[in-house]
C-alpha cells in the first residue's frame, strides 16, 4: 500500500499553507518544486538539498511540531469565557454572555464521582467504564494547562469519539495538539477533551438499531455517554455543562453517529462535528431521518469529507454525495453555511486520520471560536477538479472552495458559483459541477464568485480506463484475490 503522507504540522493554518497546499494540492506540488530550484540555484548543493527538503516537508506538513514536545508547554493566554454566538430563529446572530454560560443548568442530573482514577500533569483516565449491553472501555481527559492553577474556573468540555484515534500520536486526528494551538492563539477559550475509546464492537455501537435490536447499538451508546459518562464528568471535573458549553467531534462512523445526535440528544450538545461521516449506511438511512427532523437544529454543525473518500470511477465519490445531501438539508432547515454550517469537499484527502488531523484546527476554531470571519467576502477562491484524467465520454466532478480570512476554507455549492470552461470543444462543465470529456486534449475550468476566479485543468485521454474498464478490472482482482480464475 502507498505510504500516506504525515500529517499536518501546527503551522499548516499559516497564510501560505492555507491559500496554497489546502486550497490547491497540485499548485502546492508546484510551488514547493519552485521553491526548492531557487535555494538549489542560491546556496550550496548540500545545503540546498536540505532546504528542499525542509521546505517541502514544511509546506505538506511534515510532522506536527508539538510532537516531540511536552504538551504542557502549550499556555495559552488567560481566557475567560467570553460568550457564545448563535443564530436564532429569525435568522440573527445572537450573544449569549458569560454569566448566561456560567449558570446554565446541566441537561442531566450529575453522577457520583468515579470510585477509581489515575493519572497525573493534564491527563487522567477512567477505566472500565460499563453499561449493560456494552462491553467496557476506557476515558480520557485531557486537561487545559490553566486547570490546576485556577481553582474556581470552568471549562467547556469537546467530547470526542474513537479515543484510541483522537491522539496526535501516529496518524490520530490530534484534537489535542489543536485544542492547544488554537488556546495560545486566542482562537478559542480552554477546554477539557473526554475521549471515549472504541471497542470491538464499534460497527454496532455507533450505528442506529431500527425496530427490536439485541445488539449494542448507538441508541445504547448515546445513552451511556450521556446518561452515564457526561453526568460522571460534570460531577468530577470544573465543566460548564450546558448545551451551549458542550461539543462532540466524530469522525467516519462517529461522524455518523454525531449526525443522529442532532434530533437524539439536542438539550446536550449545542456543536457538533460530523467529519468524514459514513452516511452510506443501510442506504442512506440517516439522511432520511434527518430530512424528517422537525426540532431545533445546533448552535454550529460542521460537515466534511474528502474529495478521494470513494471509489476511482465515480463521477461523484460517494462519500461527497452524502454530505453534499446533508448539507442541503441543514440549509432547508435554516442552518446558514458560514455562520451556524460549516463544510468543506476537502481537495485529495482520503480516509484517515491524518486527513482529519490536517481539517481539525478549522473544524474546533468553528465549533468553538470566539468570532468567525466575514462570509460575505472570501480573500480567494480555488477550483478543484476530482480527477485530474478521464477519458472522453467520460464524467467526474469538481468543488469550489472560498477562503475567508486566512484560515477559514469552505467548499460552496456550485449551483452559488458561475462554471464555465475555455476549451468548450474539448469538455463542458454543468450548473451542477459535473465535468464531461468529449474529445482528446487539455480543458481549462472556471469558477466565478463576485470578483474572484479560480481555475484548474482535466485532461481527456481515450487511454484512460472508462468506467466499464474499472468495474471490469476491480471484479477481476476480487476473484483472483478469492482464488479463483478471472
Amino acid at each position: 500500500m502507498p505510504a500516506h503522507p504525515p500529517p499536518v504540522s501546527a503551522a499548516a493554518s499559516s497564510p501560505r499553507n492555507s491559500g496554497v497546499c489546502r486550497l490547491d494540492p497540485r499548485a502546492c506540488r508546484r510551488y514547493a518544486s519552485a521553491r526548492c530550484l531557487s535555494q538549489v540555484l542560491i546556496v550550496v548543493a548540500i545545503a540546498a538539498v536540505v532546504g528542499c527538503t525542509t521546505s517541502c516537508e514544511t509546506l505538506w506538513g511534515g510532522a506536527r511540531a508539538d510532537a516531540d514536545s511536552p504538551r504542557d508547554k502549550h499556555r495559552g493566554p488567560r481566557l475567560r469565557p467570553a460568550g457564545a454566538q448563535i443564530l436564532n430563529a429569525a435568522g440573527v446572530v445572537e450573544e449569549i454572555s458569560e454569566s448566561d454560560l456560567l449558570s446554565e443548568k446541566c441537561p442531566r442530573a450529575p453522577a457520583s464521582k468515579p470510585t477509581h482514577m489515575r493519572g497525573k500533569g493534564r491527563y487522567r483516565y477512567l477505566d472500565e467504564i460499563s453499561v449493560e449491553g456494552l462491553q467496557p472501555r476506557r476515558l480520557t481527559v485531557y486537561l487545559p494547562e490553566s486547570y490546576e492553577e485556577e481553582s474556581e474556573r470552568r471549562y467547556p468540555v469537546l467530547y470526542a469519539h474513537d479515543g484510541q484515534l483522537a491522539y496526535a500520536e501516529g496518524e490520530g486526528l490530534g484534537i489535542d495538539a489543536s485544542l492547544d494551538q488554537l488556546t495560545e492563539e486566542g482562537v478559542i477559550e480552554a477546554h477539557i477533551l473526554v475521549t471515549i475509546d472504541r471497542t470491538k464492537a464499534r460497527s454496532q455501537e455507533l450505528t442506529p438499531c431500527y425496530g427490536r435490536c439485541s445488539r449494542p447499538s448507538l441508541e445504547r451508546y448515546a445513552r451511556m455517554l450521556v446518561d452515564v459518562v457526561k453526568p460522571m464528568i460534570d460531577a468530577t471535573f470544573r465543566t460548564r455543562c450546558g448545551r451551549h458549553s458542550t461539543s462532540i467531534v466524530g469522525y467516519s462512523l462517529g461522524g455518523l453517529a454525531n449526525l443522529f445526535f442532532v434530533w437524539m440528544y439536542p438539550d446536550v450538545f449545542g456543536a457538533l462535528a460530523s467529519m468524514s461521516p459514513s452516511y452510506w449506511w443501510q442506504g442512506g438511512a440517516v439522511l432520511n431521518d434527518f430530512h424528517e427532523y422537525k426540532g431545533p437544529m445546533p448552535d454550529r454543525l460542521w460537515i466534511d469529507s474528502g474529495t478521494k473518500e470513494g471509489r476511482p470511477h465515480e463521477a461523484v465519490p460517494y462519500f461527497i454525495h452524502d454530505i453534499r445531501k446533508a448539507r442541503d438539508i441543514a440549509i432547508a432547515k435554516g442552518m446558514v453555511l458560514g455562520r451556524n454550517l460549516g463544510y468543506l469537499e476537502d481537495p485529495g484527502a482520503r480516509h484517515a486520520g491524518w486527513a482529519g488531523a490536517r481539517r481539525m484546527n478549522q473544524v474546533i476554531a468553528f465549533l468553538r471560536g470566539h468570532q468567525l470571519p466575514d462570509f460575505r467576502e472570501p480573500s480567494h477562491v480555488s477550483v478543484y477538479v476530482f480527477r485530474e484524467t478521464i477519458a472522453p465520454k467520460a464524467v467526474t466532478s469538481l468543488a469550489v472552495n472560498l477562503l475567508f480570512g486566512e484560515h477559514f476554507l469552505m467548499t460552496w455549492p456550485n449551483k452559488q458559483v458561475k462554471l464555465l470552461t475555455r476549451s468548450s470543444g474539448i469538455a463542458k462543465v454543468g450548473s451542477d459541477g459535473l465535468v464531461y470529456g468529449l474529445n482528446e486534449g487539455t480543458a481549462i475550468i472556471e469558477a466565478q464568485y463576485g470578483s474572484y476566479i479560480g481555475r484548474d485543468r482535466v485532461h481527456i485521454d481515450k487511454n484512460v480506463p472508462t468506467p466499464q474498464a474499472w468495474a471490469t478490472s476491480s471484479k477481476r482482482s476480487s476473484a483472483t484475490s478469492a482464488g479463483k480464475s478471472p
